[in-house]
């Protein structure tokens, strides 16, 4: 259980970091797209054919709440599959015949990249984000603390 539990701590502090650094790119991403996200909740609002609105359903107030929330719940998703990262990182450990632990950390979390951030957007690769491979910058600093608070806690339990 000793494991399990480092591999959570160790995921979830990769995570926060992984959290926070994707939350703000993908903030100023959003931001970047301001015009074209106002145009898409116009056309929204417009499909449902309510003829006027309340001021704080305008397509600018519902951006700035999207603008807010999105990266909010973007970082708390990116916690908790942090944690769970980190409980597999624990279980698989052992088993990576590589020595050192940032390496297996790097590996993982570059895996995880490729499962649920690459291979979702393949369908549509033609119009991929580019937040997709911005990522790849924080889910290296993620794998890298990953691996590196993984060690630290195992240490610390003999």
């Amino acid at each position: 259980m000793g494991k399990l539990a480092n591999g959570a701590k160790a995921g979830l502090l990769a995570g926060i970091v992984f959290a926070a650094i994707a939350s703000i790119i993908l903030y100023f991403l959003f931001l970047s797209m301001k015009e074209e996200i106002i145009t898409r909740i116009e056309q929204g609002l417009i499909a449902t054919g309510i003829p006027s609105l309340p001021e704080k359903l305008k397509p600018e107030s519902i951006f700035d709440f999207f603008l807010i929330v999105s990266p909010l719940f973007f970082g708390l998703g990116s916690m908790v599959i942090g944690v769970l990262i980190g409980i597999i990182y624990s279980y698989i450990e052992p088993k990576i015949p590589i020595p050192n632990p940032i390496v297996k950390g790097i590996i993982l979390a570059l895996i995880f990249w490729f499962l649920l951030g690459f291979l979702p957007a393949l369908p549509s690769l033609y119009q991929m984000s580019g937040f997709n491979f911005i990522l790849l910058l924080p889910t290296l600093v993620y794998g890298i603390l990953l691996g590196y608070f993984y060690s630290r806690f195992a240490k610390k339990a003999f």
